[in-house]
């Protein structure tokens, strides 16, 4: 791929500098900590469009899709989603996919399955996809303690996140990417820093702040000159 070929695309986010649209987030922890709890709870507030749990975001009420492969739905699953409020119809939950014989079916499976994946995505509009945990879902012919196999199966679920970006993903036209790239190559290292983070990362002027080091009027100073050039 030329680079100068791909067009600038604005990162948007679902959670301000903790989840991105379109993109894989993985939450990693030890056992008993609460990380499907909470992934549980993020899922009810997209199917309502609440803000999150720091007051960031809020959106258009949105789809999930569920992948759990050591809660049960009826004990565990739907009464959590309950209490966190969801809108339980904007939830599916995939539990079985075809065999490819068509007579049985069969546990989800990465990344054979991810193309009925993709159709509940499309049937419930879904902003996320829960897979819990990653290891229950890979195929028999990944090995999950060699690198290159967990890679090969999280590039193709990276690739799907990427064609279902959810319908606040914004594009820059040509246009105006073109026009970006001849803006930035007018700048200095520091204002191009400055107008990146905040263009495309969609950093606040705090956050740029803290990134770089630098006091908030000074951020402010050079996105003005940034802007203006």
């Amino acid at each position: 791929i030329i680079l100068s070929e791909v067009e600038p695309e604005r990162v948007t986010w679902l959670w301000s500098s903790r989840i991105p649209l379109g993109k894989l987030t993985v939450m990693d922890g030890d056992p008993g900590q609460g990380k499907s709890t909470i992934v549980l709870d993020l899922a009810a507030r997209v199917t309502r469009g609440w803000s999150m749990p720091d007051g960031d975001g809020g959106c258009a009420p949105a789809g999930v899709v569920i992948l759990s492969g050591e809660d049960g739905l009826a004990d565990t699953i739907v009464p959590r989603l309950m209490v966190a409020g969801a809108d339980l119809g904007r939830v599916v939950a995939l539990t079985s996919c075809p065999d490819r014989e068509g007579e049985g079916e069969h546990p989800p499976v990465l990344p054979d399955d991810l193309p009925f994946i993709r159709a509940a995505i499309a049937r419930v509009k879904a902003q996320i996809v829960v897979i819990d945990p990653l290891m229950a879902y890979l195929s028999g012919d990944t090995n999950s303690h060699k690198d290159q196999d967990i890679r090969r199966v999280l590039f193709q679920v990276a690739t799907l996140a990427e064609e279902s970006p959810g319908p606040e993903r914004m594009l820059i036209d040509k246009d105006t990417a073109r026009r970006v790239r001849e803006g930035l190559s007018r700048l200095t290292r520091e204002h191009m820093q400055v107008i990146l983070l905040y263009v495309f990362q969609g950093m606040a002027y705090k956050e740029i702040s803290e990134t770089l080091g630098i006091p908030i009027g000074t951020v402010k100073s050079r996105m003005h000159y940034a802007i203006k050039e």
